[in-house]
Formats: structure tokens, sequence, C-alpha cells
């Protein structure tokens, strides 16, 4: 894949002022960056529709903070006991990946928090953030599509990235990928009919557990198994959002009749 999209070269004085001769461009970072611009301007166009204004750069401000958090602190659960008989290993986590659902569930918390203290409407707001998180992991996605990682399990006509290599494996990254936007459109149409607020919020969670429980069958990288490796961390937690989800959808319709 495409990890490193471009370098170029310093000026003489920048070279001598910061020590490196050259400055490497991802494509990871960049996409993380249309991602959220993209995220944004969603946010922005659905505040703007409703009447209802909630962001602002602190709030985004804690939400970076708050996915960072919990996307490394799960990146530890994943193997527990290696960084516990190995604690010099700790420092690798700075420099990992993320757990998506740690930073989801840390962001989750965070927002529900801040809306609570300010006396903003939780659930109307959480409707347009699921929206903007949608377009955000779906470019996440494609970011780990050209940096290589996350990749899936061996399949004779799949692509083969650096991680993986000698074998061609499941591009499961534009596995999911294609789903994130495909619940984006679904989530998008059913928000301008949706019939008490809370909907599109509980119908997210569903949908993306659903899609992720059956994508992690796919997936080839490590990433922590529980009850004897035959269930990932990933999938127990999506079966958890499944029924709590479920839950919440029922609750929320029965005495949430109007989204007035």
């Amino acid at each position: 894949m495409h990890s490193e999209l471009f370098q170029f070269q310093l000026p003489e004085f920048l070279k001598a002022l910061f020590q490196v001769n050259t400055i490497t461009i991802y494509a990871y970072p960049i996409c993380i960056l249309i991602g959220s611009l993209l995220a944004i301007y969603i946010l922005r166009k659905k505040e703007k529709a409703s009447q209802h204004y909630f962001f602002s750069y602190q709030l985004l401000l804690i939400v970076l903070i708050a996915a960072f958090i919990g996307g490394k602190l799960f990146l530890f659960f994943e193997t527990p006991l290696n960084y516990i008989k190995h604690p010099e290993h700790i420092t690798k986590i700075i420099s990992g990946g993320y757990v998506f659902y740690g930073s989801f569930i840390t962001c989750t918390i965070s927002l529900i928090l801040y809306l609570k203290i300010h006396n903003i409407a939780i659930l109307k707001s959480l409707d347009i953030i699921v929206l903007s998180t949608t377009i955000l992991h779906a470019f996440g996605r494609i970011g780990c599509f050209m940096a290589g990682c996350c990749y899936g399990q061996a399949f004779e006509f799949g692509m083969m990235f650096p991680k993986s290599y000698p074998h061609k494996v499941h591009p499961t990254q534009l596995y999911e990928a294609a789903f994130l936007l495909l619940v984006f459109l679904l989530l998008n149409r059913r928000y301008k009919t949706k019939h008490f607020h809370g909907e599109v919020f509980s119908l997210y969670l569903f949908c993306y557990a659903v899609g992720r429980f059956i994508i992690e069958f796919f997936r080839g990288d490590h990433r922590g198994t529980i009850m004897d490796g035959s269930v990932s961390h990933s999938q127990f937690i999506a079966f958890i959002l499944c029924l709590l989800s479920s839950f919440l959808f029922l609750k929320l319709k029965r005495n949430s009749p109007s989204t007035d």
C-alpha cells in the first residue's frame, strides 16, 4: 500500500533548526484530516437545519483527548498480560494504533457528560454526532487500508499488504469503509424522518455492531480474543452493544413518541 504519500526537502535554515532533511506526509493522518473536515461540515449543516447548536472547539478538544485515551487504553486491554509481564512494552502503546471501540466508548461518555453539564439535549445531539462519526470512521478505515493495517485473513483473490506478506488477504478495511458509507446513507435518510430523539443514535449502535461482528470473522491481524480464542474483543463488545442498542431503541420508542 501507500502509507507514505510523499516527502519534501526542507529549506536549509529549517534543516539546521529541526535537524531533519525531509518531511514525510503519511496517508493515515491525511485520511483522518479529510474525514474530520467532512464530519464537522455535516455536523454544522445538521445543526443549522435543526436549529440545534451545540458544537464548540472546547467540545472538539474534549473528544480528541477522550479518543486518544480510550483508543490507547483498549489497546492495552487487548493483551494486558503481555504488558504486565513486560512493562517496558507499554511505550509501544503510544506509537501503536488505536482500538475504535475504546475511542468510541470514551468519546460517548465524555460527550454525554459535556452535554449534561451544559444543559444541552443529549439524544438530539447524539443523533447528529453519529452521522458525522460514521463519515470520519469510514475515512479512518481508508487510512488503515493505505497504511496496510487491520487486514483480513488469507484469501486467494484478495490483496497483499506489507504486514500480511507473502499472503493475499481480505481487504477488510475497504469492507468496513464501504459498510460505514452505506450506514451513513441509511441513517441520514432515517434522520430526516425519525420519530423520536435517540432513534438514529440507537440504530447506529446496532447497525455498526452487527457489521463489525461479521467483518471480524474475516480479520487476520491479532487483536486479542476471549472464550478460548473463538470470539474477538470487538465481537464481544459488538454483541453487548447489539443488546444495549435494541433495549435503548425500544425504550425510547415507547417513552418518546415525538421529536418535538
